[in-house]
Formats: C-alpha cells, sequence, structure tokens
C-alpha cells in the first residue's frame, strides 16, 4: 500500500506573491556631490579653509602664533607640523593639512 506524505504541506495553490518583500537592488549611482570630502590644504593654498584652520591652531595656543589671515605660509606649515607631531598623526605627509589632521584637529578644538 502506498504511504501519505508526513507533512502534506497546504492545499492553496501557489502565488506569484514573493513570499518576502524584496530586497532593495544596488545603484549604481554616483554618491551626492555635497558629500565631497574636505579639501587638502597645503603650503600656498588661500581661502575660508586656511582662515579656520588657523583659528583652530590658536585655539591651542602653543602651536601657532600667527594671525587667521587666510594664507597657508611657512609659518601656517610649520604649525600644522608641530600640530602632526605633538598629537601623533601620521596619514598625512608632515605639515599638510589632510583628512587624519583635519579629524585630530578637529576633535581638539571647536568650530570658530
Amino acid at each position: 500500500t502506498p504511504t501519505e506524505p508526513s507533512d502534506p504541506g497546504t492545499d492553496e495553490p501557489p502565488t506569484d506573491e514573493p513570499s518576502e518583500p524584496p530586497t532593495q537592488e544596488p545603484t549604481d549611482e554616483p554618491p551626492d556631490p555635497g558629500e565631497t570630502p574636505p579639501p587638502v590644504i597645503q603650503l600656498g593654498d588661500e581661502g575660508p579653509e586656511v582662515v579656520e584652520l588657523q583659528k583652530r591652531l590658536l585655539q591651542l595656543n602653543w602651536v601657532y602664533a600667527g594671525e587667521a589671515h587666510g594664507v597657508y605660509d611657512e609659518e601656517t606649515r610649520d604649525a600644522v607640523e608641530r600640530f602632526q607631531s605633538a598629537y601623533g598623526v601620521q596619514d598625512d605627509p608632515p605639515g599638510v593639512y589632510g583628512a587624519a589632521t583635519r579629524k585630530t584637529l578637529e576633535a581638539n578644538t571647536t568650530q570658530p
């Protein structure tokens, strides 16, 4: 005699509906242009980013004694290099205000 299956399942016909909602497919769209990383600032650069850098360096008192004039001159470069040395920043070239230096300086100062 034939045996009955131990789990007969359901008597309802299958449907075209997925059992779970589909996951969102990845897109090939580029990242939002508003999410560009901050610029790397170095000797010879000028502008508001340099002013902010200089104002942050001034907050530390001992690193930079110049003015926030917006020109990344040798005095600013030397201050950035002193800051990098004192805080152990090694992922940017000496005297260059890159992502690692920016992150460390911003963590140790307030928004000017």
